[in-house]
């Protein structure tokens, strides 16, 4: 769960202040499943996962992958207007 509270802390106050309030994985879980942004097939992925932990190991990948990309794109907005 840290390492997952850790990824989202980047995302803002307002988010990282409502994951920080969660005590369990599977509520945790579900939220992130709920909030992060995915396609369908990822969330029929998550919801087929049996265990809490195996969720929070799937969201984090798409947590980690969602924030290279918005990285990146940040990175192309700076490169468009400082070149």
């Amino acid at each position: 769960m840290d390492r997952v509270r850790s990824e989202i802390k980047m995302w803002g106050d307002k988010t990282y202040t409502a994951v920080d309030k969660m005590t369990s994985s599977e509520q945790l879980a579900y939220w992130l499943a709920d909030n992060i942004p995915m396609t369908d097939r990822d969330k029929l992925q998550i919801l087929s996962l049996h265990s809490p932990i195996q969720r929070l190991r799937y969201e984090l990948h798409l947590i980690q992958r969602v924030s290279v990309n918005l990285h990146y794109a940040s990175c192309a907005v700076l490169n468009f207007y400082f070149h």
